[in-house]
């Protein structure tokens, strides 16, 4: 009797825990360090840090800001530039493994970042 309570009770702590993996939440999957594909025109180097800080790294010139996940699927970057800060809303965001693929608001073009540190 105790066996088979022992065994139900470790069962349901395994699902619990894969469920919880499962629904890790987009910010948290979003911490390391992105960068557009080898090879490519543009020099652009993305780092998502812990506590919703963000390092935009484009041309050799560096910007700190802030980001944070709306909804499901967008993540809202706010950069503080040389005129100051400027809000960037990234939407149709997807995230496969080291990929993350995303399309900036006002642009009918699709960045994708590959992982280079986690």
């Amino acid at each position: 009797m105790v066996r088979r309570a022992y065994f139900a009770w470790a069962i349901m702590v395994l699902i619990t825990c894969m469920l919880t993996a499962c629904g890790a939440s987009l910010e948290s999957n979003l911490i390391g360090t992105w960068q557009l594909a080898p090879g490519s025109s543009d020099d652009l180097t993305i780092e998502f840090r812990d506590g919703g800080a963000v390092i935009w790294t484009q041309d050799g010139r560096s910007f700190a800001g802030t980001f944070k996940t709306v909804k499901d699927k967008d993540i809202q970057l706010t950069i503080s530039g040389d005129l100051g800060p400027v809000m960037v809303l990234f939407t149709d965001v997807t995230l496969e493994k080291d990929r993350l693929t995303m399309s900036r608001v006002g642009d009918d073009v699709r960045i994708d970042l590959f992982r280079v540190k986690p």
